[in-house]
């Protein structure tokens, strides 16, 4: 029997809209074009957008996806795909730690990460990183870009030894990408997504957990300088986010078996397309399925197999 481990998703509203979506009840996606379907349907084998003049409506899409993303959607989603596990990223203050722990409540196939507050002093960060590990936390998120926040920063240096020191895994956004048109003035920097910096982290902290979001990113060609930097580390890991069938096969060509996670980053594509593409992948090798899309998420979480 199939096993999935989703160890890359979200839940409501992740933009600085904040809008209060997650308990919501009775939210349908709407009638409108969905360019990251459009990318699934491709077996993520297309350009997003082939003109900057099309980002606004991909942003403007992206958008309404999280504000259908509510907990009563993404349980159906669960069941639909007979997901085992999901771990939900928080993006703060757009999302928190809180709402998601709150969530798993009731929904107890939700693993939630944690993410920093970095309105606080590095005293009262590790504080708050070390009570949300008794409260739950499974991992961290962090977001340099929506979080306007460079890894080179000594707050984040400071979260990231906390977790890990303790062996719990550390993900973060890996890609310079834009999340708001031109007239939004919400706090935030592509800059802060260059892989470089996630390489830099990772060469710093050889011994922690550290999962590269997107495979390093999604412009092109960074999984390939991830690899050169990073394929022999042992400690880094890589999620299929947006992957093709052809892309995964890269992925544990360059980063082994065991390091490569299956995600999906929920709500932006579905557990039935990016599934596909694992299964594409290795259609003959159902071991080795089964670590991407269960075991190897299961072993940096501590769950039993």
């Amino acid at each position: 029997m199939r096993r999935v481990i989703d160890i890359h998703a979200h839940l409501g509203d992740l933009y600085h809209t904040n809008q209060n979506v997650i308990w919501k009840l009775n939210i349908e996606q709407g009638n409108y074009k969905n360019q990251f379907q459009e990318l699934e349907d491709a077996d993520f084998n297309k350009p997003l957008i082939t003109h900057p003049d099309e980002l606004p409506m991909l942003l403007e899409t992206s958008q309404k996806l999280c504000l259908e993303n509510t907990l009563e959607n993404l349980t159906k989603r669960l069941n639909i795909n007979n997901i085992d596990y999901i771990c939900l990223y928080p993006i703060h203050p757009n999302t928190t730690f809180e709402e998601y722990l709150a969530a798993s409540r009731f929904e107890p196939r939700i693993l939630p990460f944690t993410s920093i507050d970095f309105s606080l002093s590095i005293e009262e960060i590790v504080r708050k990183l070390m009570l949300d590990i008794e409260k739950g936390a499974v991992g961290l998120k962090i977001h340099p870009i929506m979080q306007n926040i460079s890894l080179k920063d000594s707050k984040v240096r400071a979260a990231v030894e906390v977790y890990g020191m303790k062996k719990i895994p550390i993900i973060s956004h890996c890609g310079i990408n834009e999340y708001y048109t031109k007239d939004k003035t919400y706090p935030h920097n592509p800059a802060y997504g260059d892989l470089m910096d996630f390489i830099e982290l990772a060469k710093d902290y050889p011994n922690y957990i550290l999962i590269a979001g997107h495979a390093g990113g999604l412009s092109g060609g960074e999984m390939e300088i991830l690899h050169e930097h990073c394929g022999d580390m042992e400690n880094v890991y890589v999620d299929t986010t947006f992957r093709s069938y052809s892309d995964i096969r890269k992925l544990v060509e360059y980063f082994g078996e065991n390091r490569v996670l299956y995600g999906t980053d929920l709500p932006f594509s579905t557990h039935t397309g990016s599934i596909k593409q694992v299964e594409k992948a290795f259609p003959e090798n159902a071991d080795l399925r089964d670590k991407i899309l269960y075991r190897n998420s299961a072993k940096i979480l501590g769950i039993n197999c």
